[in-house]
């Protein structure tokens, strides 16, 4: 790719909008792997507490 089409496709909206919904998948993919750690680990407390008869 020479300069110009570099150029071109840094400034293309189409070209802007993909890397923005790129981003966008990877943040929320990032923020679904946090939700399920969260949750295992409410879950993992929550059952400790449980067992040592804490709650």
């Amino acid at each position: 790719m020479n300069s110009w089409e570099a150029e071109k496709q840094r400034w293309d909206p189409s070209a802007e909008l993909n890397r923005r919904q790129r981003r966008a998948r990877t943040l929320e993919r990032r923020l679904r792997i946090a939700a399920v750690v969260l949750a295992v680990l409410a879950a993992v407390t929550i059952g400790g507490a449980r067992l040592g008869g804490f709650s």
